[in-house]
Formats: structure tokens, sequence, C-alpha cells
């Protein structure tokens, strides 16, 4: 579900997709995903 990201879009300086946004997968990797941005920012 992209509704989020989508009413976000262009309205804040920096707005990422991951996890389940991206594409449906285990969490395991929606957490490395997140843990990974977080280190970027």
């Amino acid at each position: 579900n992209n509704g989020l990201y989508d009413e976000l879009q262009g309205k804040v300086s920096e707005l990422y997709k991951i996890g389940d946004c991206v594409k449906p997968r285990k969490a395991l990797d929606a957490t490395r995903e997140g843990a990974e941005l977080a280190l970027k920012v």
C-alpha cells in the first residue's frame, strides 16, 4: 500500500519506500532494509 508514501511525496525533504511497500517479502527483509536505510540517513 503506497497511500502514505503518495500522500507525503513532495511534502517532506526525504522520503523512502522500504519493506512491503516495495514488494511483499519476509519481515527479516524489511528489517534489514530499514536498518540499512537508517545507516545512510
